[in-house]
C-alpha cells in the first residue's frame, strides 16, 4: 500500500497509477497523519505537486526521526538545485517532477526497497548481489578496485559476474580491460520499460577472465538520455542473471548513482589517507545514514594504506566514526598492469595488492552466504556484517 497526499489538479488519476496498486488517497497533512498512526507499518508516502513545499517538507523531517522505514516521494511541478539540497536535508527519499510518470514508478519502487533493507527484509534466493563502490573524490583507485574485485570474483571464485561503468561521463572500464567501445549502456535507452536477459545480453562485453561487462557511452550526448529509472530496470534483470553486480559510479550523487545506490546489498567505500579523501567520505558517510543505507552493509577501504602520510590509522577510524574494514597497500605494479589492460588479482595474484582486493571479493562471499541464511529467518532485523581478519 501507499498512501497519497493529494491536492492537486488534474494529475491525480495518472499519478495514483504511477504510484502503483492499492494507493490510499488522502487530502489534507491532518489525514495523512491519521491514515499513518491507522497504518503503523506503512512504508510509503507520495505528496502531490500543489502541497505546499515548507509543509511537505516538515512532514518528512518529522518522520524521519520517528519512523525511519517511512519513505517521503516528494512530486513537485519544477525541480532545481536547491530544492533537492532542502528535500534530502529534510529527509525526503526522492524528489520528481510530476509529468514524468516513468520517473514517479521507479522512484517509488526504490524507496520501497529501501524500506524493506532498513526493516531487514533480504533478497530472495536465486537474486545476485548488487555491490556499488563510491567514492566521492576522484583519483581514489575506485575504479581498479571496482575491476579487480569483479575480475576476482569471476576469475578467482568462479561466479557469474557483470562490471557496471556508470561513470557515464568518464568510464575507464572499457579501456582498462581493452574492451571495444560499442555497444554501451546507451544502447539500452530504446529497450526502456522492456529490457529482459535478451536485451542485457546484447549490451554486453565478454572479457578473458569471465567477466561480462556493460560499458558507459562514448558520446557525451547520450549521457543525458539515460534516466535513474533505465539504470534500475537494467540493475534489476542483471540482478536475475548473475550472482554478482558490480557497480563502478562516478564521484557524485547523480540521479543515476542513487539509482543503483537504492539498489545495492553492499556500499564498497573507497579512500585514501589524505584529508580531502578523508573529508569527503566523512561526508559521505552522512549522506549515507540520511539516505538509510544501512551501516551494516558499508565496507570502508583504505587504498595506497601504506602511505600514511602521518596519520595514524586509530585517528582515521575515529574520525570517520567507524572502522577500516580494508587496507591496499600502495604499488607502482596495479598501474603497470592497468596499462596492459589486465587486473593484477589475476597478473600477479601473489602480490600484495592482489591478495587483498582478493581478500576484498571474499568478503562478497561472506557477505552472500549470510543473505542466502537470512531467507529462512525472516525476524532477523539487520544484516550481519563479517569484517576480514
Amino acid at each position: 500500500m501507499a498512501l497519497f497526499l493529494d491536492t492537486s489538479r488534474g494529475d491525480s488519476e495518472a499519478t495514483a497509477f504511477a504510484i502503483g496498486d492499492d494507493v490510499v488517497r488522502v487530502a489534507s497533512a491532518h489525514l495523512l497523519t491519521r491514515a499513518l498512526e491507522d497504518n503503523r507499518d506503512e512504508t510509503l508516502v507520495v505528496i502531490d505537486a500543489d502541497f505546499d513545499l515548507a509543509s511537505a517538507l516538515a512532514i518528512a523531517s518529522e518522520y524521519r526521526i520517528r519512523r525511519p522505514s517511512l519513505g517521503v516521494v516528494l512530486l513537485r511541478r519544477r525541480i532545481d538545485v536547491a530544492l533537492i539540497a532542502q528535500a534530502l536535508q529534510a529527509g525526503v527519499r526522492e524528489v520528481v517532477t510530476v509529468d514524468d510518470l516513468q520517473a514517479i514508478s521507479a522512484a517509488c519502487k526504490r524507496s520501497r526497497e529501501v524500506s524493506a533493507r532498513q526493516l531487514g527484509v533480504t533478497p530472495t534466493i536465486g537474486q545476485g548481489q548488487i555491490v556499488t563502490v563510491f567514492s566521492s573524490k576522484g583519483g581514489c583507485g575506485k575504479t581498479t578496485i571496482s575491476i579487480n574485485l569483479a575480475v576476482a570474483l569471476a576469475a578467482i571464485e568462479k561466479r557469474r559476474t557483470v562490471l557496471v561503468d556508470l561513470d557515464l561521463q568518464f568510464g575507464d572500464v572499457g579501456i582498462s580491460l581493452g574492451l571495444p567501445s560499442s555497444p554501451t549502456i546507451a544502447d539500452a535507452i530504446p529497450m526502456a520499460g522492456q529490457i529482459d536477459a535478451k536485451g542485457v545480453a546484447a549490451l554486453a562485453h565478454h572479457h578473458q577472465s569471465g567477466l561480462d561487462c556493460l560499458l558507459a557511452p562514448m558520446n557525451p550526448e547520450e549521457v543525458e538520455r539515460i534516466p535513474g529509472a533505465l539504470v534500475t530496470e537494467l540493475l534489476q534483470v542483471l540482478r536475475s542473471e548473475y550472482d554478482y553486480v558490480i557497480v563502478d559510479s562516478p564521484p557524485a550523487f547523480t540521479d543515476t548513482v542513487l539509482a543503483a545506490l537504492d539498489l545495492s546489498d553492499t556500499y564498497v567505500l573507497a579512500t585514501t589517507p589524505d584529508i580531502p579523501a578523508l573529508k569527503n567520505l566523512r561526508i559521505t558517510l552522512d549522506t549515507f545514514d540520511e539516505l538509510g543505507y544501512p551501516r551494516s552493509a558499508w565496507q570502508i577501504v583504505l587504498n595506497r594504506g601504506d602511505e600514511m602520510n602521518g596519520l595514524e590509522l586509530d585517528d582515521i577510524e575515529r574520525a570517520l566514526g567507524t572502522n577500516i574494514h580494508l587496507v591496499i597497500p600502495q604499488s607502482t605494479d596495479v598501474s603497470r598492469a592497468g596499462n596492459r589492460a589486465v587486473a593484477i588479482v589475476t597478473d600477479k595474484p601473489k602480490h600484495p595488492v592482489a591478495m587483498a582486493l582478493q581478500k576484498l571479493a571474499s568478503m562478497q562471499r561472506g557477505l552472500e552466504a549470510e543473505h542466502v541464511g537470512a531467507a529462512h529467518a525472516p525476524q532477523r532485523k539487520s544484516r550481519l556484517f563479517r569484517r576480514g581478519a
